[in-house]
């Protein structure tokens, strides 16, 4: 699978901790989101950690043909992570 990168995913951190939080994911969320800038292509959401431990939070999308396109590298937001816990427990409870 190819990895690309958007100019805005090394804004704040180097490429390689943004890989690095894809490879030793703790958290691989699919359909997190759907992208804000008109083409509503889904937003996947990785959280894991930075070369030096930081957690991350990575914004991507998953492109036809196997293609991954990373475009946000950003230190985990308390936002994110109670987002991302709501939607984890909403689908637990879809799925029993």
């Amino acid at each position: 699978m190819g990895v690309e990168w958007a100019d805005s995913a090394e804004k704040h951190y180097p490429i390689a901790d943004g890989m690095h939080a894809v490879r030793n994911r703790k958290v691989f969320l699919l359909g997190f989101d759907k992208a804000q800038d008109g083409t509503g292509e889904i937003v996947d959401l990785v959280i894991g950690p930075a070369r030096d431990g930081q957690m991350l939070e990575v914004f991507l999308h998953r492109r036809i043909p196997q293609t991954t396109y990373l475009f946000h590298v950003l230190h985990l937001r308390p936002k994110t992570w109670r987002r991302a816990q709501e939607i984890i427990a909403r689908r637990k409870g879809e799925n029993p």
